[in-house]
């Protein structure tokens, strides 16, 4: 795995962290798709690692090569680096985790490639990647084989089918008992007597985050007297039951749309799930919307 961009704990293990996280996403490539009734998938390994790609699978006559990377949900990586290699490679992609880092529960993932059975899209034009360390002169010197793509090149993918339709044009609906966000992550055990919700919070059903942190994006915490921004943050998220880094990564999504002070994830269109609720409460006031949001708060 290429993943000079990963910024997850335990630097000293890197590798067999990136071992970790690639087993994960193909153990969980395979469980979605025996589960949704697709057979056949087949992993291959390259024996040397320098050909821009670390992974290849073939599906429906497909083939697919892979340079995967990963970083941490809600990281500011605004760039990656690409091995022009893979654009050589039949149905060359990359595909980055975004990766919750206290749990390493991939969480979605950020694709870029073309249609299957099409290559990369030509990326030669870009800039060229350089080490990321400096030679004893302190010169960071090229690698030229290497192009630097934005983030904003990437699409953000929901979901373990999303991805198999992204690389193989299988259309799989989630199958009876599996959610389509990979690695869900459960909800500890509620003390009897306490309040109880769902004990599945995946990707797709975290409206009420979504709103609330749009609620942050474009009026801020002050006027919900949580504390300071972080402490506002990390009740809020134990409250609704997600992660603090989702409820800012989801923030930083709409701040260039709410006209929030913060730059945000400039260059980067909303996924539907978050251009319904910009729709939705674009024109609500600061009171109106909050007391959605307290309405959201309480009930948890």
């Amino acid at each position: 795995m290429s993943n000079n961009e990963i910024d997850l704990k335990n630097s000293s293990s890197s590798s067999y962290r990136e071992k970790l996280l690639e087993h994960l996403f193909v153990g969980e490539i395979m469980r979605y798709a025996w589960l949704a009734n697709i057979k056949g998938i087949e992993i291959l390994k390259p024996e040397v690692d320098d050909s821009g790609y670390d992974l290849v699978l073939e599906a429906n006559n497909i083939l697919r090569h892979i340079q995967l990377k990963a970083t941490s949900l809600g990281s500011k990586v605004a760039r990656f680096n690409v091995h022009l290699g893979l654009t050589n490679k039949p149905g060359g992609c990359v595909i980055v985790l975004l990766v919750d880092r206290n749990t390493l529960k991939i969480e979605h993932f950020l694709w870029f490639g073309g249609q299957p059975g099409q290559k990369l899209p030509d990326i030669s034009g870009n800039a060229v990647g350089k080490h990321a360390k400096g030679n004893s002169h302190g010169t960071k010197t090229e690698r030229p084989m290497i192009r630097v793509i934005p983030r904003g090149k990437f699409t953000e993918v929901e979901g373990v089918g999303a991805i198999i339709e992204k690389l193989f044009g299988i259309k799989c609906q989630s199958p009876a008992g599996l959610t389509s966000s990979p690695l869900i992550e459960q909800t500890p055990p509620v003390r009897s007597g306490a309040h109880r919700r769902t004990s599945v919070r995946n990707y797709a059903d975290k409206r009420e985050a979504n709103i609330v942190a749009y609620y942050l994006s474009k009026y801020g915490h002050l006027n919900l007297k949580l504390g300071n921004q972080g402490e506002a943050i990390r009740k809020i998220s134990k409250q609704l039951q997600v992660n603090p880094n989702y409820t800012r990564n989801a923030r930083d999504l709409f701040d260039p749309y709410t006209g929030s002070h913060r730059k945000g994830w400039v260059g980067k269109a909303l996924s539907p799930q978050y251009a319904v609720i910009h729709k939705k409460f674009k024109d609500y006031s600061e009171p109106e919307l909050r007391q959605v949001v307290i309405g959201f708060i309480k009930a948890a």
